[in-house]
């Protein structure tokens, strides 16, 4: 993982599901890691997704207006 992501940060990160949005945590929490998540923006396809990235900053993360993956792609373009 960390030779995947040596090339630079992470800008953007897709979140589908509560599940993903703990492993997540786990990745940004790791020494090795966390310099490449300092920036990075979270896109979660709802509310209870979001409330699963607890200890990030809540300006870093957004959700989508409905659970439906187009809304989830159309809220990380209007982020760029």
């Amino acid at each position: 993982m960390v030779a995947r992501l040596s090339g630079g940060p992470v800008d953007a990160v897709l979140l589908y599901s509560a599940k993903a949005a703990l492993a997540m945590q786990v990745l940004i929490r790791r020494p090795a890691l966390g310099d490449h998540f300092e920036k990075t923006r979270f896109f979660a396809l709802s509310g209870r997704i979001a409330a699963a990235l607890d200890g990030v900053a809540p300006e870093r993360v957004r959700v989508a207006g409905e659970p439906q993956e187009d809304a989830l792609i159309g809220l990380l373009l209007a982020g760029r």
